[in-house]
């Protein structure tokens, strides 16, 4: 029988059953049983489960909870104070083997900490519940109230797994292990946020091979079960999940997530590929649209913690045609339009500002899939030639700029590149400072590519006009793999703290490499 708890109906709880769609004439139900069937599930429950607790898009009063079970089962959630008294039980919901259980747990209050339990037994049963372990985490913050946030990139996790398990290749995927491992220690975070290329769906290097009777496909994920076992890679409990049982996350798509708008001759993205890998995510990630506005397909949209705005851009989703130059990438309209209304009705002391890439920015080297986004920083700093920004950034400077807080400071942060750059303030034509930042982000997986090496590259990453790039001096940026921590002390300051990730024993693995704080005017 169930453990007692008081009546569900005292707080509204919305529990909901994600069901995969069908691509390409493919059965919902078949896909996601095969999947099922073939994932290795977590050991020690009497139900197993292939993507354990998953906590995203917090809000001041919610919190979304998913798993997904290797077996048929029926589950629920009861949470409350961190004291350990149960005060709220979700519906329970019977659930098919390799399908989502989604819950919504709501009614709660902002910047609290609350604790919850998963109750699971085998489906059709009347055996008793089994409690699995309890969690916490927290809802986001009041006005006023401390923030604390992890902002990483570039993961490449599913293409560094493979590689480490098909190729022999591991160094890439013990440190982005690694990387994880930190941030499921550091207990400062309230929530974090994946920005961009961490599931691979779209990979021009992936190896593949079969374990334990499962076929990998190497490269693009092309058929629905491909797409579904990247985010199951992804979300895995030494992965993410290690770290989303009890600090939740938000995600910005990245080019290597696949859902492009455009055929990109000679890159590998296609029309299949962004289905497949559109509806893996959708399988598996809540949509934000409900909680958060945005556009329907969960790829842009706003949220608030504290005095910090975060908003999430889609650069991959909006362009018509390949693009062979920094003109040729776009937000649309829409999107541009939507961006310059949550700037203008916001009123939040620091704003940040995510992408995967500029919209525009430098080409570099001789690589047509590079024609995008890569570099493209050097225009952030004054200089004797008055550089404004290549392509559709220099519109959204002006729109990011216009709406910048008084007294406050606005955060343009990128990932793309795998270098990181402290903050650094972009100045108008005259030399004077904007209020908007610019941020690399570094990479928490993937190693710099060769474009590391690359003359343009350097020049682009060369922001104090010094003749070395930046990220070759640890006083202004670094390559090593790292992510930031970012502390808004209400409206006061903004702290950003590198936190690098080395496979050396402490003090160096988690120890802060870059430090810059934005104090508020």
């Amino acid at each position: 029988m169930r453990p007692r708890g008081r009546s569900p109906s005292a707080v509204t709880v919305v529990a909901t059953l994600v069901i995969l769609l069908a691509l390409a004439g493919t059965a919902a139900p078949t896909a996601a049983i095969a999947i099922a069937a073939s994932a290795q599930p977590a050991a020690g429950q009497d139900v197993s489960f292939t993507i354990e607790e998953t906590l995203t898009l917090p809000t001041t009063h919610s919190v979304v909870l998913t798993l997904v079970p290797f077996d048929d089962a029926e589950l629920y959630v009861a949470y409350g104070a961190t004291d350990g008294r149960w005060t709220t039980d979700t519906p329970t919901l019977s659930v098919d083997a390799g399908f989502p259980a989604e819950f919504l747990i709501t009614g709660l209050k902002p910047g609290h900490e609350y604790a919850y339990r998963v109750f699971v037994r085998p489906g059709g049963s009347a055996v008793e519940y089994v409690g699995r372990q309890t969690e916490r985490f927290r809802t986001l913050r009041r006005a006023g109230e401390p923030v604390t946030f992890a902002y990483t990139a570039d993961a490449h996790l599913y293409d560094l797994w493979a590689k480490a398990t098909f190729g022999g290749s591991v160094g890439g995927y013990d440190h982005v292990r690694k990387s994880f491992e930190n941030l499921a220690a550091d207990d400062s975070l309230d929530f974090f946020v994946l920005a961009g290329d961490h599931a691979s769906t779209h990979c021009h290097n992936c190896p593949g091979g079969m374990l334990e009777g499962v076929n990998y496909h190497q490269d693009y994920a092309l058929v629905p079960e491909q797409g579904l076992l990247r985010y199951q890679k992804l979300l895995a409990p030494e992965h993410v999940g290690q770290v989303a049982r009890r600090t939740p996350f938000f995600w910005v798509l990245g080019n290597h997530e696949g859902e492009t708008a455009v055929t990109m001759n000679g890159c590998g993205h296609n029309e299949l590929n962004a289905m497949v890998s559109r509806d893996a995510r959708r399988t598996y990630l809540p949509d934000p649209y409900p909680f958060f506005g945005g556009n329907d397909r969960g790829t842009y949209y706003s949220f608030a913690s504290g005095d910090a705005r975060v908003v999430v851009l889609d650069v991959m989703g909006y362009s018509n045609a390949l693009p062979v130059n920094a003109n040729g990438w776009s937000l649309g309209t829409e999107q541009l339009a939507w961006l310059d209304k949550v700037l203008a009705t916001s009123d939040e002391k620091w704003t940040f500002v995510i992408a995967e890439h500029l919209v525009g920015g430098a080409t570099v080297g001789l690589v047509q899939c590079y024609h995008y986004g890569r570099g493209g920083i050097r225009s952030t700093v004054a200089n004797k030639l008055k550089e404004t920004f290549l392509g559709e950034q220099a519109l959204v400077q002006e729109i990011v700029a216009r709406h910048v807080t008084p007294g406050g400071a606005s955060f343009f942060m990128t990932g793309h590149d795998h270098v990181a750059m402290l903050p650094l303030e972009k100045p108008d034509l005259q030399g004077v400072g904007t209020g908007v930042y610019y941020v690399k982000a570094g990479s928490i997986g993937a190693a710099p590519g060769w474009w590391k090496n690359d003359a343009k590259f350097q020049k682009q990453m060369d922001w104090d006009f010094d003749g070395e790039a930046d990220y070759f001096a640890e006083e202004t940026g670094t390559d090593r793999r790292g992510y930031w921590r970012i502390t808004v002390d209400g409206e006061e300051r903004v702290v950003f703290d590198y936190v690098i990730t080395s496979l050396w024993p402490n003090p160096v693995n988690a120890s802060v490499l870059l430090s810059r704080t934005i104090e508020a005017e």
